[in-house]
């Protein structure tokens, strides 16, 4: 026991040893090489400083305090980062069930309700019917009782069965109606399976198409996590396209308490010409820490039926000059220091 509360002991007394040792060094090496020539200088400033003029005395004190002023009142500074421009609303449709393909959509422009693929399942038919013919079974047999010496002591078992019978009834209709596909919204069908045809089997695994929406247009802006708590829902923002598309204009509605673990498209990721650097062997995963910020347009792009990437500027809360870069700088001296 007292040998390994003097190892302990040992161990805690050589870590603290050297990171005290690191942090004199340090010091000492920024005293020597940092405070004592400017010392120096600032020595032979104070001993000539009667040489000195009284107008420019004067204009360096002025020259400053204006730089002091500059760097510690907040200035209002765009937020600048990578965007992913799309429409708000994109669902891909899928069969929840196994079935038969029965009738396709026939245009691609639909409304919220309208049924897009009507599928059926033969063994759910069939168990539907199976499960009706038993019900009426089960109801002659409760007339027939009437009148039999044992009836009423079997109706109770013959009436639950029967109950049983329609409940199976409802469910394999409902898992039926299951298969009429409907647009969850008003949209635009893309991206057709060209193999889907009537007849064709489906597995709930195999998308089918794509709706979507382009009448209301998003930017997903990735800012870095050093900026990020300057946005807040409301603020402004410009998206900036390339060549020469013209700037859109939106306003920020969500901003992510979380950083983005993975890119939501490849034309964002730096090898594919896009502005965010990703680990070396994942190719959506993103080095940096960086968080999503949601920027809904005012109007759809001109070209509203093309996603695109652009340079965001948000216009977030002021930020000075002067904390962030002592920040910085203690937030090195922590690292460079151990701690």
């Amino acid at each position: 026991y007292r040998l390994v509360v003097f190892l302990g002991l040992a161990v805690l007394v050589y870590y603290f040893f050297f990171k005290v040792l690191g942090i004199l060094l340090m010091a000492v090496e920024l005293v020597w090489f940092i405070w004592r020539p400017l010392w120096s200088e600032l020595s032979i400033w104070h001993e000539r400083k009667s040489e000195i003029k009284t107008n420019r005395m004067w204009a360096a004190y002025a020259f400053l305090g204006i730089i002091l002023l500059l760097i510690l009142l907040p200035w209002q500074t765009g937020i600048k980062g990578p965007g992913w421009v799309h429409p708000e609303r994109t669902h891909i449709l899928y069969s929840p069930l196994p079935g038969r393909l029965v009738r396709l959509p026939e245009s691609s422009n639909v409304v919220s309700g309208q049924p897009l693929f009507i599928l059926e399942s033969p063994d759910l038919r069939l168990s539907a019917e199976r499960a009706r013919e038993l019900a009426k079974a089960r109801t002659n047999e409760l007339i027939g009782l009437i009148g039999l010496p044992d009836g009423e002591a079997r109706r109770e078992q013959v009436r639950a069965q029967k109950e049983k019978f329609i409940a199976e009834e409802k469910l394999f209709l409902e898992e039926q109606a299951r298969l009429e596909i409907s647009a969850p919204f008003s949209g635009v069908i893309v991206d057709l399976d060209s193999d889907l045809a009537p007849g064709v089997w489906v597995q709930p695994s195999q998308p089918l198409a794509t709706l979507v929406d382009y009448s209301k247009w998003v930017v997903d802006a990735y800012i870095d996590e050093e900026d990020i708590h300057r946005v807040k829902p409301g603020d402004k923002a410009q998206v900036y396209r390339p060549l020469r598309l013209g700037v859109l204009q939106g306003q920020v509605i969500k901003v992510d308490a979380t950083r983005t673990t993975v890119l939501p498209h490849y034309s964002l990721n730096a090898r594919s010409g896009g502005d965010i650097v990703t680990l070396e062997n994942e190719e959506n995963i993103p080095r940096d820490a960086i968080y999503r910020v949601r920027v809904k347009l005012d109007a759809p792009p001109p070209e509203s039926r093309q996603m695109k990437t652009g340079n965001v500027v948000i216009s977030g809360e002021a930020k000075a000059w002067l904390p962030t870069i002592l920040k910085r700088i203690g937030a090195v001296a922590v690292r460079e220091s151990g701690f």
